[in-house]
């Protein structure tokens, strides 16, 4: 038996989500609507004029509106976005006034 294949371990970030890296999402963008469709959906730069996963990564990860919009089309179009992790309120004490006083009596 032969080992000819690696298994990538998932990512401990708390974003994004199961490991799907912002890499991941660009190539699967571009094997699902290619460089020039892409740039369409999404018009940046590094999408329409000599278009490279290096420089598109580059450029996502100094530019935040960007690489929210890449995440977006992403989710719509092979799933939904993850739902956001279950709030920490759930063990504060509801009966509290809007300066944080105890209102139980």
């Amino acid at each position: 038996m032969s080992d000819n294949y690696q298994v990538k371990k998932p990512r401990n970030n708390k974003y994004p989500p199961k490991g799907i890296t912002l890499e991941f999402m660009v190539r699967a963008l571009v094997a699902e609507f290619g460089w020039a469709d892409l740039g369409q959906k999404i018009w940046i730069k590094c999408f329409n004029e000599n278009p490279s996963i290096k420089s598109s990564l580059i450029f996502l990860n100094k530019t935040a509106w960007a690489k929210l919009q890449v995440e977006d089309l992403y989710y719509w179009r092979f799933g939904g976005r993850p739902e956001s992790p279950p709030s920490d309120n759930t063990d504060k004490d509801t009966n509290t006034d809007q300066d944080g006083t105890n209102t139980k009596k």
